[in-house]
């Protein structure tokens, strides 16, 4: 399902009005039925639950569906197709909203630097409500405490190279 995030993205320009085909021309009737097949294609696979592909050693299917545990099977199945579909949505959204603020805001290693700041802090204020627990919260060894100042560090460096180098070019 992953591989269809640029069909995805095509069809969210395209209803958006981002995107335009000529469907009287070979190449629009060919981007119309790549997509068709692409996210089509993808969403067959993700949803088939055809037999095991691997062994497994707990048991086969068969065994599993007098188990009650198989319909919670199914539903996490469920859920899991919903979960990766509304990712790919995502994603493929973040890209169609990308496109306009690129062109109002060139500088592209800053913008970013503030992607990536703005979802850490989605990822901290979601952290603190999973994990309640302090103890988990500390710093346990200095390899830990090293990947956060290379990742601070790092962050720094991104946001203001455009900065460093137009300083760097004028002296």
């Amino acid at each position: 399902m992953q591989n269809s995030v640029p069909a995805i993205t095509f069809i969210l320009a395209l209803t958006l009005r981002l995107e335009k085909v000529n469907m009287t021309r070979k190449n629009g009737l060919a981007k119309v039925i790549g997509t068709i097949a692409s996210v089509g294609g993808a969403t067959i696979i993700t949803l088939y639950k055809g037999p095991p592909l691997l062994h497994q050693t707990h048991g086969s299917r068969s065994t599993l569906q007098g188990d009650h545990n198989f319909e919670e099977m199914q539903q996490n199945w469920r859920w899991g197709c919903i979960y990766l579909l509304g990712q790919c949505f995502s994603w493929a959204g973040w890209m169609v909203f990308q496109a306009p603020v690129v062109k109002k805001y060139p500088a592209k290693l800053s913008l970013t630097a503030f992607t990536c700041f703005f979802g850490l802090i989605q990822f901290l204020i979601i952290a603190a409500f999973v994990e309640t627990d302090l103890q988990n919260w500390k710093i346990a060894s200095l390899q830990e405490l090293f990947l956060i100042l290379y990742v601070v560090i790092n962050i720094f460096l991104t946001s203001n190279y455009q900065i460093l180098i137009n300083t760097s070019i004028k002296c």
